[in-house]
């Protein structure tokens, strides 16, 4: 990133998470119980410095290397399932969000 500006970086983050995140709630039935629903964020880029950009930035994450099928690139992937990471991370990057604010 050019320039130590937090709040550039933090635009920066807004708009990866804008274009190559998702941020979605899913549910699971566990043997005729009630649903457990959860929510998750998503990134996956083929770029591993842009997702390590992203867990410097936002202090918190990790990256998994995906398996890679029929001779294409690896995908890096940056998951947040745990609710504490995940509102740290809609608190700092909410404002900056345009399309899934």
């Amino acid at each position: 990133m050019y320039g130590n500006s937090k709040e550039a970086a933090m635009g920066y983050v807004g708009g990866i998470i804008d274009g190559e995140g998702a941020i979605f709630i899913t549910h699971d039935y566990f043997q005729h119980k009630s649903p457990v629903h959860r929510i998750e964020i998503r990134i996956g880029m083929i770029h591993k410095e842009a997702v390590d950009f992203l867990v410097t930035t936002l202090n918190v994450g990790k990256v998994f290397l995906e398996k890679s099928y029929a001779n294409k690139r690896p995908m890096y992937r940056l998951v947040y399932q745990n609710r504490d990471d995940i509102r740290n991370v809609l608190d700092q990057v909410y404002p900056y969000l345009l399309v899934k604010k």
